[in-house]
């Protein structure tokens, strides 16, 4: 009996060592992200611009630090980090941030996520993107060649703040809306020069031959000044060696349609297309623009 004594007292050792122990090895942790907004709906985006920046919010919704690794994204949206940098750590309740943009290059639905990789408990985490390629008011074709290239986004001239101030849901041809232009003065009184310009690569050479088209409508456009579209041929060096100009009616008119041809009458690596508006009044509208290479 005496001889058992010894083992009963490990045996009651052991149970209460592991009685100690057992509620520490299975304690849990939490390593957790919320995102705000979680899913960014842009709508309708003219192609070849941007929309404005959405900021998401990374909260750490867990209790212990959690370790961002590097954000990524995908489809046709842009992505600004932010304070969320690779190897931000996020202690429990704090944040960082970060925006992305929907830049659409095509007329169609898009889609696109943002990955965040962490050392939490999910270890990767996606914020889901989708906006509207808009087709109104800018180059339909915007590509000549296979595979396609990216386009050149829409350029405003000097005294064009933003092209997204121009945009006019209440008037349009197609769905989405139309381009409006508004004459001004500048500072010595006269007409302000007004422009809207996108550009496409094109490796080209002579006669080659190309279309375009563009609609207007207008308020009380006076006489005088420009109010216009414009396609023009650019060799390597940014030389213009090709041009083609045609001219809207002045006053007022409903959707008036202008369509032109040129052949090239030299190489050239660009193809430029071009909305002006210099006017010391009036207001025109421009929907439904049209540039293509004609076989």
């Amino acid at each position: 009996m005496r001889k058992l004594y010894p083992l009963l007292i490990a045996a009651l050792l052991i149970s209460a060592i592991g009685a100690f122990q057992s509620p520490i090895s299975v304690r849990a942790v939490s390593g957790t992200l919320s995102f705000t907004p979680s899913f960014v709906s842009f709508g309708s985006v003219t192609v070849g611009t941007r929309s404005k920046p959405v900021d998401v919010i990374v909260k750490n919704t867990g209790t212990v630090n959690v370790t961002l690794g590097k954000l990524t994204i995908t489809g046709e949206f842009k992505l600004r980090i932010g304070s969320c940098t690779i190897g931000t750590v996020l202690i429990p309740t704090q944040t960082c941030t970060f925006s992305v943009i929907f830049a659409p290059l095509s007329i169609t639905s898009k889609t696109g996520t943002v990955s965040i990789p962490s050392d939490a408990t999910n270890p990767l985490y996606t914020v889901n993107l989708s906006g509207f390629g808009a087709g109104t008011n800018l180059l339909k074709s915007p590509n000549f060649d296979l595979p396609l290239t990216k386009p050149i986004p829409w350029r405003e001239g000097p005294n064009v703040p933003d092209i997204l101030d121009l945009l006019d849901c209440s008037v349009w041809i197609s769905p989405m809306c139309s381009l409006r232009m508004q004459g001004r003065l500048d500072t010595s009184g006269n007409a302000l020069l007004q422009t809207i310009s996108q550009a496409v690569a094109r490796v080209g050479a002579v006669n080659d031959k190309y279309a375009f088209v563009l609609s207007s409508k207008s308020s009380a456009v006076p006489v005088g000044g420009l109010y216009s579209v414009e396609v023009e041929l650019l060799n390597t060096y940014n030389q213009v060696v090709g041009r083609k100009t045609l001219y809207f009616k002045t006053g007022t008119h409903t959707w008036q349609t202008l369509a032109g041809t040129f052949v090239a009458q030299n190489t050239h690596t660009w193809v430029v297309f071009r909305i002006t508006y210099r006017k010391t009044s009036g207001r025109a509208w421009f929907d439904n623009a049209i540039l293509v290479k004609v076989p």
